[in-house]
């Protein structure tokens, strides 16, 4: 993915070095001493909620490997700047194209979608 910025394009590429720091930075770990990657998970419903904190993380995270580079400071600047740009779209299409992340986040999709169904029959069972 290619954003412009300033007038200089940076890439954001959301491969296996993306999976590892956002897997690194979202752990979880369970009492029985098991520790679970959580990076994808808590990445796509950030993004779905609207978290521009996540998004922007997202971004420097997926810079992070390529020439040129952009500070998170930059990043959030032209995300102000361009608000009507629906930035979390963009970003959550990626991860659904990458082999890196698409299986969790297509999974993570599907089952909000049937959550949101469910929760719409019930709604109307209760009118």
């Amino acid at each position: 993915m290619e954003i412009t910025i300033k007038e200089k394009v940076y890439n954001f590429v959301f491969g296996f070095d993306f999976l590892q720091e956002i897997n690194r930075r979202n752990k979880v770990y369970l009492d029985n001493g098991v520790t679970m990657n959580a990076g994808v998970e808590n990445t796509v419903f950030n993004l779905l909620g609207g978290d521009t904190e996540t998004l922007i993380t997202t971004l420097h995270i997926a810079n992070a490997t390529e020439k040129p580079r952009i500070s998170i400071n930059a990043l959030a600047e032209h995300i102000v700047e361009h608000e009507n740009t629906d930035f979390f779209t963009l970003v959550f299409d990626e991860l659904k194209k990458s082999v890196f992340t698409k299986k969790k986040t297509t999974e993570i999709e599907m089952d909000m979608q049937k959550a949101e169904k469910q929760a719409k029959v019930k709604a109307r069972k209760n009118k």
